[in-house]
């Protein structure tokens, strides 16, 4: 369940960063690897598409994006939360930094 979950999660991500669309989709594989880590035991969905669409730049080398992540999507116990992440582009490095990565509650 854990390998399908990171392919339906990252696959996405990485296929749009192999595809050279620039800093927003590598941006948007960080953000998904960084949540995929910290949320690994746990039963969650969220688009990559949703993260891709809020990359905002802050500065030249700092990008911010959000989005929904659905925890047990499905179920009756079903809940929500907004994921925050901050990502910094390093010169040299294929994918950027995550600098920051919160979850808050709709």
């Amino acid at each position: 369940m854990r390998h399908l979950r990171f392919v339906l999660v990252l696959g996405p991500a990485l296929l749009l960063s192999a595809c050279g669309g620039g800093k927003e989709d590598v941006a948007t594989t960080a953000c998904t690897s960084q949540i995929s880590d910290k949320l690994k035991d746990q039963n969650y969905r969220i688009d990559p598409d949703e993260l891709l669409a809020s990359a905002k730049a802050e500065d030249d080398a700092i990008m911010r994006l959000t989005g929904t992540v659905v925890f047990d999507p499905g179920l009756p116990r079903e809940y929500k939360q907004q994921v925050d992440c901050r990502v910094r582009f390093v010169s040299g490095q294929e994918l950027p930094n995550v600098i920051s990565l919160n979850f808050t509650w709709e």
